[in-house]
């Protein structure tokens, strides 16, 4: 049988507990940690032996994952609480999604990780982010585009309104219509300025 090094095995030890390894890698690995107490703690996810040079460094690791964890908590909490300040309660949806994408990462991140379940967290992870920002655009409006609405919208007041004093309180997005809406004040009264497409749809300007 041929004889493979600690560090071979070490590389070799996550292909095939993910079963994608070759029969002669398998049987290397199985020859190898049959005689190396080390090797075979590593492959059984076990504490390593007393007195290992690489003992250590494990728990080292753990403690870093420990306070990896705890940091990464934090901010799931912080992120919850910003999403109930600024979604105003809306959020149930964002924070399932946060606490999937932060599940899809700690595996991806995670050291005993195989190659496959890596990759696969990963793609996940980046279909997830990139479908919640979707949906995010889709219900809140694109700033960059809500932005060029709220400029549209001051013009549209400039051309059609002069003299008034008038000024855009906000511009909120309208998800059944994809048009955004800013809401005018003034002196005489408030009134809503609908844009979408580069074009002003109307405005309830004098409407009871």
């Amino acid at each position: 049988m041929y004889e493979i090094s600690c560090d071979m095995c070490m590389d070799l030890i996550p292909l095939v507990k993910d079963g994608v390894a070759s029969q002669d890698s398998m049987a290397a690995v199985e020859g190898h940690i049959a005689g190396c107490d080390r090797c075979r703690a590593l492959f059984d996810d076990a504490p390593l032996p007393e007195g290992d040079e690489m003992a250590g460094m494990n728990r080292a690791i753990k403690r870093v994952k420990t306070v990896s964890t705890i940091c990464l908590w934090v901010l799931l909490l912080a992120g919850i609480l910003l999403c109930e300040l600024v979604m105003q309660g809306s959020s149930l949806f964002f924070l399932m999604v946060a606490g999937s994408i932060w599940w899809l990462g700690w595996h991806a991140l995670r050291k005993d990780a195989g190659v496959i379940k890596r990759l696969v967290s990963i793609v996940m992870m980046v279909l997830l982010v990139a479908f919640t920002l979707w949906t995010f655009n889709e219900i809140y409006g694109n700033p960059i585009t809500k932005n060029t609405a709220k400029e549209a919208v001051q013009e549209y007041l400039e051309a059609v309104y002069p003299g008034k004093d008038l000024y855009i309180e906000s511009v909120s997005h309208n998800m059944s219509a994809g048009s955004y809406e800013a809401d005018i004040a003034g002196k005489d009264g408030g009134f809503y300025v609908s844009w979408r497409d580069g074009k002003i749809l109307y405005d309830t300007f004098g409407e009871s």
